[in-house]
């Protein structure tokens, strides 16, 4: 996979806009141009759920996201 495009999305506790946002960038998204990569950083709401769901909808697209977790957050 070579994409031309890389979108980088940040969640935490996005509940309310996530799947809006999924399902935009989704009907807009050239498929073998772009990569999406979703960082969820410890999300305590239902957000990494919604992101799962919408991607077990659109397996042509499931492919080409990378859903990645953060494991704890540093104590600063």
């Amino acid at each position: 996979m070579n994409p031309l495009i890389s979108v980088l999305i940040p969640v935490y506790n996005v509940e309310l806009y996530i799947e809006r946002c999924l399902r935009s960038l989704f009907a807009n998204t050239i498929i073998d141009k772009c990569e999406i990569i979703i960082v969820d950083d410890c999300s305590s709401d239902n957000s990494v759920a919604i992101i799962e769901r919408l991607l077990d909808e659109n397996i042509i697209l499931k492919d080409r996201v990378l859903l990645l977790h953060q494991i704890g957050r540093a104590h600063v």
